[in-house]
């Protein structure tokens, strides 16, 4: 048997290689899609995880009587604004603010308003109401009930 006509093929042919390609751009766009929801996921529980806080914080410290006033939250559209009194005032050069990047607030309170101010005897608070976090196709809503006490939904 001669060896001299055995033909060896090497490499890939040309179709092999775009099966491969197609195979590996979809997986590729499989991971940045999951990687999107989860960003969008995270970016949505921590923003909400910081409100809630934050009206935890105002809440506690109303009912502790620090500097023997109340306090408050203000919402707008990306940030909210932890203040001391019995309203907001925006030159308070004692406001805390903290802004969003990637997320929409929506505030529905009963009175239409975008402040949340506590009770000082009883820590419940008359602006009861929704907040809606939105971060991509992520929403999570905070629920403020007239006792003071929130909830994440």
């Amino acid at each position: 048997m001669s060896y001299k006509h055995l033909k060896i093929e090497q490499g890939f042919t040309l179709l092999e290689l775009v099966i491969v390609i197609a195979i590996m751009t979809l997986a590729a766009g499989i991971i940045i899609w999951s990687l999107a929801a989860f960003q969008s996921r995270q970016t949505a529980a921590n923003a909400a995880a910081e409100i809630i806080s934050a009206l935890t914080l105002a809440r506690a410290q109303t009912l502790n009587g620090l500097a023997d006033q109340v306090h408050g939250i203000h919402f707008t559209a990306n940030n909210f604004t932890a203040f001391v009194g019995s309203s907001f005032n925006n030159n308070d050069s004692n406001n805390k603010t903290t802004s969003f990047n990637g997320v929409t607030l929506n505030l529905n309170l009963v009175g239409g308003g975008s402040d949340i101010i506590f009770d000082r005897l009883t820590g419940g608070t008359s602006d009861t109401g929704v907040i809606t976090v939105n971060s991509g196709n992520v929403v999570k809503t905070i629920t403020i009930l007239s006792s003071g006490l929130i909830t994440l939904d």
